[in-house]
């Protein structure tokens, strides 16, 4: 911007030392309200094309293409009109002076958003509520980038305590025919804290007619906030519907209940068991420990009967049947002769069994 200005400067004060004659301007030359107008834009997208990187050199005719697609022209008609006035230098210079004006004026005005920004928020006489807005309460944005979006950024002072509660409140209204949900504008707030921490929330502007939407973000035991941060942005996309903001602010509040951790565990407490006497203790000394008892653990249907008072039932005793019956006894093995062993192998004779023959059994 400080070098649109010193260029501009330089080009209106070499004009002004030129005189020429006044005479009718002819047709097809733009007239000097139009051609300022253009020149304004022309030089401010001459110095953004000059910012591009050298590897988007390809993007900067784009830039002076767009002063032409606004105003209605074409690069012939500036370029006429362009030498008609360098021939006329007293028109041309008037028209410098103005759009030198003009630089300087928006010059301020961004010099004045960027200390409101750095400025800390001022503090309400009550304390507990503070707005912390600090941009235009009135914004449109377009689906163009270069008015798509607002983005706002709070360094936290000592106005800011532990546990502050951020509320981003916004009343808008969409203007034009939204073709798709996608394509509707969205807002977040973040909120930073010195222990690297973040919390994030954002949500879609879903209404089209006139709405209010709020985000409200609560610190709690995060520690103590770095910066508050917040945005608008309307996405690029087919539609030609703007988003205008009819009220923007962000309030803060103070905790007004106190939340102290002792510890990071909470322990249940437990009762102390009562000492023993020194009487006791030398009978606990000396008693012996009891053995463990013989009687098998009782059934899951004995203490359902002891419980329901019901008589148990009775263990069973072997009979004297099963006491009289006598052991089966092992049968002596029975000696068969040659020829009955024969008979049993198929009739084939019995040969010894070498070893390598034998079939080694399977696990």
């Amino acid at each position: 911007m400080k070098l649109v200005v010193g260029r501009l400067l330089l080009l209106g004060a070499g004009l002004a030392l030129l005189t020429a004659c006044e005479v009718k301007r002819p047709k097809g030359v733009l007239t000097e309200v139009k051609m300022e107008e253009v020149l304004y834009d022309y030089h401010l997208a001459k110095v953004m094309a000059d910012e591009v990187p050298y590897n988007e050199a390809y993007r900067r005719p784009i830039y002076r293409d767009g002063v032409f697609v606004k105003h209605g022209i074409t690069e012939a008609e500036f370029d006429s009109s362009m030498v008609w006035y360098t021939r006329h230098t007293d028109q041309l210079a008037k028209m410098y002076e103005h759009i030198t004006q003009r630089f300087k004026q928006a010059n301020d005005a961004v010099n004045h958003l960027i200390a409101l920004r750095d400025m800390p928020a001022l503090e309400m006489p009550s304390g507990d509520s503070v707005e912390v807005w600090a941009l235009h309460r009135h914004e449109v944005l377009t689906p163009f980038p270069l008015s798509s979006r607002i983005h706002f950024e709070l360094t936290a002072d000592t106005t800011f305590h532990e546990r502050d509660s951020l509320c981003f409140l916004l009343d808008y209204r969409y203007h034009g025919q939204l073709t798709d949900s996608l394509q509707k504008a969205v807002m977040g707030l973040t909120l930073h804290f010195k222990n690297d921490s973040v919390l994030h929330a954002w949500q879609r502007l879903q209404a089209v007619g006139p709405a209010r939407m709020e985000l409200a973000l609560q610190s709690d035991t995060l520690g103590e906030l770095r910066n508050v941060s917040g945005f608008v942005y309307l996405p690029n996309g087919e539609q030609r519907a703007s988003l205008r903001l009819l009220s923007a602010s962000v309030m803060r509040y103070h905790a007004k209940d106190s939340l102290k951790l002792e510890s990071d565990s909470i322990q249940e407490a437990k009762p102390a068991a009562p000492k023993a006497s020194a009487s006791q203790q030398d009978t606990l000394a000396v008693q012996p420990a009891k053995p463990a008892s013989d009687q098998p653990a009782m059934r899951a249907t004995d203490r359902l009967r002891q419980r329901h008072n019901m008589p148990a039932k009775p263990a069973s005793t072997p009979s004297a049947k099963s006491e009289q019956r006598p052991q089966p006894t092992a049968k002596p093995p029975v000696k068969r002769s040659p020829a009955a062993k024969k008979r049993a192998l198929g009739g084939k004779p019995l040969r010894p069994i070498t070893l390598d023959e034998q079939e080694l059994p399977q696990r």
